[in-house]
């Protein structure tokens, strides 16, 4: 049985028998039987099982239908563009150097062109509908936006710069530091200060910053972004798919890398507290800095 057939069986399962497998004991073999029991499913709602591909055309973050879109000629690049919604449409022409085909497409051609186009991508082994997930207290990550979560992203690589601060002793060092960061971010970065959270991470490199308050940022999102992948260890891989594809590529794939499928003790339980702190701190709908 297919790990997909096995999560359709036991979503199942749950919505018609409550959960229980008993009454497929006689039925499948007993190392599947456990596979299913081990398997986590907590979700009945077999309607987003009905789930198109097409819905994925506001959800995915552009630069990953891209490469999909480039496989075509430049005249069905066109056409497939046409059908999606304007934002989407706008970024994907000005990435691609193309227009989108002048013809006025009804509903249902713009969902079977979509369709047509996105279904490699959500037939991706790890692309789950975000309703059968199972839901603790990260996956109202999910329901944020690529704006949400780079400021997450941000704010989470003021921990190390809290860390780095306690040791600078160049005055002129720290006040170009501050002079980088705005208020609300100077403000949260003092809180940070406070937390006594012994972590074996390697140290922030600011020996050869030259005050550059651009490069300063890169170097912060960076550890932002290590952060979050490490505090995400152990979660389901199809909540990964999710976050990942809401940020660009670069983002995605360098927060998959930082990803493993088991957690890391002693490190992933801290780092996930300074997530749900941050999350806490900006809300789902970040604020504009």
């Amino acid at each position: 049985m297919s790990p997909r057939s096995k999560m359709v069986l036991k979503l199942f399962m749950n919505r018609y028998h409550g959960g229980s497998l008993d009454s497929l004991a006689q039925l499948l073999p007993e190392q599947e039987l456990q596979e299913l029991r081990a398997l986590e499913v907590s979700s009945s709602n077999t309607a987003a099982l009905l789930q198109q591909p097409y819905q994925y055309a506001v959800r995915v973050h552009y630069s990953w239908i891209a490469p999909l879109l480039e496989k075509y000629t430049p005249e069905q690049q066109q056409l497939f563009l046409s059908a999606f919604p304007d934002n989407q449409r706008q970024r994907l022409g000005k990435l691609l150097k193309i227009k989108a085909s002048e013809t006025s497409l009804p509903p249902i051609t713009r969902k079977f062109l979509l369709n047509r186009l996105l279904l490699p991508l959500t037939a991706e082994k790890d692309c789950l509908p975000r309703e059968l997930l199972d839901s603790n207290e990260l996956t109202p990550l999910l329901s944020w936006s690529k704006k949400e979560l780079m400021m997450l992203i941000d704010y989470l690589g003021l921990y190390d710069l809290a860390e780095k601060a306690r040791y600078i002793v160049d005055k002129v060092k720290l006040k170009n530091i501050f002079n980088c960061l705005t208020p609300k971010k100077i403000e949260f970065m003092r809180r940070c200060q406070k937390y006594s959270e012994q972590l074996s991470m390697s140290e922030l490199d600011l020996d050869q910053w030259n005050g550059d308050c651009g490069r300063l940022g890169e170097l912060l999102h960076l550890r932002g972004l290590f952060r979050l992948g490490k505090a995400l260890c152990g979660q389901q891989k199809e909540l990964i798919w999710h976050l990942t594809h809401i940020l660009d590529t670069g983002r995605g794939k360098i927060l998959m890398r930082c990803y493993n499928s088991e957690e890391i003790p002693n490190v992933t339980p801290i780092l996930q507290q300074q997530v749900l702190r941050t999350m806490n701190h900006l809300k789902p709908k970040g604020e504009s800095e």
